[in-house]
């Protein structure tokens, strides 16, 4: 696992990049170049309309890029690293798809025949004799084989329709047949260097496996390889979260990059395949992407894990073959918001493994303009009010963040105005280094509660960890001497909450930090005491603090400092470390410019919860029992009267005495008490 990490570290910039180049229709590109003018929307569905109402857009568009003369193939003087071969298979494919497909105007065309086989030639001819690209050395991870692999396979099966590929097999098929038996092998978990697992707990790259094998078997003749394609998409099913998503890893929350992917994928192997285990899939999937998107198909990526919040835009592809796939009607109302994000433009790999499930121009059902739901994905709730989104996320451990939102436009190309990445707190062991203790522990203390189509409650206990990938099987934590409780509420109105670290025993450390991640536009500091943090439309009121305030950046997952968005930060250096019993406590209202904070919070003791009041009297406390028994906590209340709300988004009313209610919570639960 720490050979994974350290891979990890070292090539997720690079990949972004490549991924990039190769799935040429990535919306991150996109929306870098459109403006942000509403005109600009009705241009691209305009753009969109007109080529569906003359076919399949995604297959126009292929036609259209090969139509001019195809120049010979030149390989590269230079690898500089192992992701080029995958790159290079991806963009195999679209070429592959226009030389051979029947219903290509470019079928059989000699300039594009040879330039497809002179790739083929390359890429065999750099596969080593053990059937590798990547041979644990340079740039790249053992997912280099099967993404090169996969596409290469493809290209090869449809060059089999051609004399010119059938006459060049015999040049190909002992190398491709070396590549397989290692990914054979690798499936049956013989090499303790490769990511994939015989249970298959890494679907997001092990999801290349049954397209390969199914390949294998229409080559190569044989069955068992169709029966291990078979298979290995059978365990995938066993990842499936409750709403939609797939496992990213081990235990872990899905990233909207990689449901895209995953869906891309199936659906290739659905496509070729007709396996109704992967058809049931993508019809299981349908939930994904209205719980994830905005209004504007803008994923939001606050509860992904904490290494894939990257912020960027979605795939339009895996929006076509989610509309198509599962029929649900949001998915296509989406699919829509994001094509009028993107000028038409060949998708490559991705257009050619999405255009089956294309749908046309039905309008879909829009998603609600509020509401407050559960998202079983990653054991949290999603809410929204208007332009503002909002939640709260359990996850399964190993989170930077319980808390997230975003703010957009509907009438702007790239919508997101403003995000609250996640609140957290660091507590540095060196004041070099960006990151120190900052994550929670795989089996943290966790609970929501539930206000339904109001708001929703968290409530976290946790000991500060290193920074740490989760992955298969799931790392150990152990107890550090910095233990954490978060308590947080997030509704229409904003997100209000603390965050509390003690220092458990005396424990060396440079600096503890509070960080509210924001972004991607500039942080102003406040003007006069009562004001409010901006970052765009959204506002940071602190009502406790620790250290000294200032705007900063917040560390990005291998990106370079000087692009990391901002942040609100508190920091409190240490001399000589903390000491038993020292606390740092921040409590804090995040939210659109024009909803109104609070006026007050009041905390209540041993960091069970607080009390929150509005202008004209209106208060809401959110309540937690971190402990292994039940407890009967006393609130503060002077409003008129109060609910209680539970995690199955229950309420019961509590009588008022004395100036306070009292409530009754079980271990490791969360209540709301509301108006």
């Amino acid at each position: 696992m720490k050979r994974e990490q350290s891979m990890i570290f070292r090539c997720f910039s690079l990949l972004a990049a490549l991924l990039l180049a190769s799935f040429g229709a990535l919306a991150a590109a996109v929306g870098e170049v459109q403006s942000d003018q509403p005109d600009v929307l009705l241009t691209n569905r305009k753009a969109w309309e007109a080529l569906a109402a003359r076919g399949n857009p995604l297959l126009l568009l292929n036609a259209e890029r090969f139509r001019n003369p195809q120049p010979p193939f030149k390989p590269p003087e230079k690898v500089p690293n192992t992701w080029t071969y995958r790159v290079i298979a991806e963009q195999l494919v679209p070429a592959a798809y226009a030389a051979t497909a029947q219903q290509s105007p470019h079928r059989g065309r000699a300039d594009l025949v040879a330039h497809c086989v002179a790739v083929i030639d390359w890429l065999t001819q750099q596969c080593d004799a053990n059937g590798l690209w990547y041979r644990r050395e340079g740039i790249g991870d053992p997912n280099v084989n099967r993404f090169t692999l996969g596409p290469l396979l493809d290209a090869v099966h449809m060059l089999q329709t051609l004399p010119a590929g059938r006459e060049a097999w015999p040049r190909w098929k002992d190398k491709l047949d070396r590549a397989l038996d290692h990914q054979r092998r690798a499936f049956r978990g013989e090499f303790d260097w490769e990511w994939v697992h015989p249970e298959v707990k890494y679907p997001n790259h092990d999801l290349y496996g049954p397209l390969c094998f199914w390949l294998s078997a229409e080559l190569y003749g044989r069955d068992e390889d169709r029966q291990l394609a078979q298979h290995i998409l059978r365990k995938t099913t066993e990842n499936l979260l409750p709403d939609g998503g797939l496992h990213y890893i081990g235990i872990e929350n899905e990233s909207p990059v990689y449901h895209a992917l995953n869906l891309i994928l199936i659906a290739r192997y659905a496509t070729l395949s007709r396996d109704p285990v992967a058809v049931k899939l993508l019809q299981d999937m349908a939930n994904y992407w209205p719980l994830v998107l905005t209004a504007e198909g803008y994923p939001e990526c606050w509860s992904d894990v904490w290494w894939k919040q990257t912020w960027g835009p979605v795939w339009r592809e895996a929006l076509v073959v989610a509309a198509g796939a599962t029929g649900e009607p949001r998915n296509q109302w989406l699919l829509w918001r994001v094509l009028e994000r993107s000028a038409p433009s060949d998708a490559g790999m991705g257009g050619i493994y999405a255009a089956p499930y294309w749908t046309g121009v039905e309008p879909g059902e829009a998603l609600p303009d509020l509401f407050v739901v559960r998202d079983e994905n990653i054991r949290g709730v999603r809410g929204r009010a208007g332009s503002w989104y909002f939640g709260v996320c359990r996850g399964r451990g190993l989170r930077n963040t319980f808390v997230g939102g975003l703010v957009t436009s509907p009438t702007q190309a790239n919508p997101l105005l403003a995000a609250l990445r996640g609140a957290g707190v660091d507590v540095l062991l060196d004041a070099e280094r960006p990151n120190g203790l900052w994550l929670s522990e795989v089996a943290d203390r966790a609970a929501v509660a539930l206000r339904p189509e109001v708001a929703a409650g968290l409530g976290v206990r946790y000991t500060l960890q290193r920074s740490l990938i989760n992955g298969w099987p799931t790392p150990q934590t152990s107890p550090s001497p910095w233990q954490v409780t978060q308590v947080w509420r997030a509704a229409g109105d904003g997100i209000v909450g603390l965050v509390a670290v003690e220092a458990t025993a005396d424990a060396p450390a440079a600096a503890v930090l509070g960080r509210i991640a924001l972004g991607p536009g500039a942080v102003e500091a406040p003007i006069g005491p009562d004001a409010a943090w901006r970052c765009g439309p959204l506002a940071v009121k602190f009502f406790d603090t620790f250290g000294t305030a200032s705007v900063e950046t917040v560390p990005q997952y291998a990106r370079a400092p000087e692009t990391w968005w901002p942040g609100v930060q508190l920091r409190q250096n240490l001399d000589g470390g903390a000491k038993s019993g020292q606390r740092f406590v921040y409590s804090v209202w995040i939210g659109p410019q024009d909803a109104e904070p609070p006026v007050s919070m009041r905390l209540l003791p041993q960091d069970r919860g607080w009390l929150a009041t509005w202008p004209g009297g209106r208060q809401a406390a959110a309540v937690f029992n971190p402990t292994a028994a039940p407890l009967i906590i006393e609130v503060p209340w002077s409003a008129a009267a109060a609910r209680q709300w539970s995690q199955d988004g229950t309420s019961q009313p509590l009588p008022i005495t004395g100036g306070h209610v009292t409530v009754s919570l079980p271990p490791d639960h969360c209540v709301l008490l509301e108006e």
